[in-house]
């Protein structure tokens, strides 16, 4: 019994340690679309994920989607929470930065228009998500535009590329992240202003 879960353990650790290629087109406007591919062994194996592409059309389904739409910027100013936590931002920075180191960027293309219903809510989150931008902005492989909407809450999203990934490598910089100090703290925070 121990052999096979030693066997099976190893075996899972082979694969995860085999680059994954991801290829993806995510719109976000009045609908949402996306299409995403994962290639496997070096592209030999191309595999779709599936995928939902939502229409609207009936007064309804307009009513539904601004709904949608308000949880969604609703859950963005909970998030905008998690950011005011202390040392979160630093341990964000560092997380995109070492995601930045372990995904080989082939082409990468993103247009983000993002705006909360309080401007002093968008300027904070900005703070953030500015620096971010400008990090990623700096391959040579990558075209970033994200823009604050300052007026009125907004989002739309129309983000292309191809990357390849270690899955071994990726899991061990995500879950570091989530049990860091900093990220449970803001976590917890978060759930307090959702209850609120």
């Amino acid at each position: 019994m121990f052999l096979w879960a030693a066997a099976f353990l190893g075996c899972l650790l082979i694969l995860l340690s085999v680059p994954l290629d991801i290829t993806f087109s995510i719109q976000r406007f009045e609908s949402f679309q996306g299409r995403i591919f994962i290639g496997l062994m070096f592209g030999i194996i191309r595999l779709p994920l599936p995928h939902r592409a939502k229409k609207g059309g009936s007064a309804r389904g307009t009513r539904k989607k601004r709904e949608t739409l308000k949880r969604g910027l609703k859950n963005i100013g909970r998030a905008s929470a998690m950011l005011k936590s202390r040392g979160f931002g630093q341990r964000l920075m560092r997380f995109l930065k070492a995601l930045y180191r372990a995904v080989r960027i082939h082409l990468l293309s993103l247009s983000l228009r993002l705006g909360l219903d309080d401007p002093a809510d968008t300027g904070q989150l900005w703070a953030f998500i500015g620096p971010a931008a400008s990090f990623l902005a700096g391959s040579r492989f990558a075209e970033i535009d994200i823009e604050p909407e300052f007026t009125y809450a907004t989002f739309s999203m129309d983000a292309r590329g191809v990357i390849r990934l270690i899955p071994l490598r990726f899991l061990f910089i995500i879950t570091t992240f989530l049990l860091s100090p900093a990220t449970l703290r803001a976590l917890w925070i978060m759930a307090l202003s959702g209850r609120k």
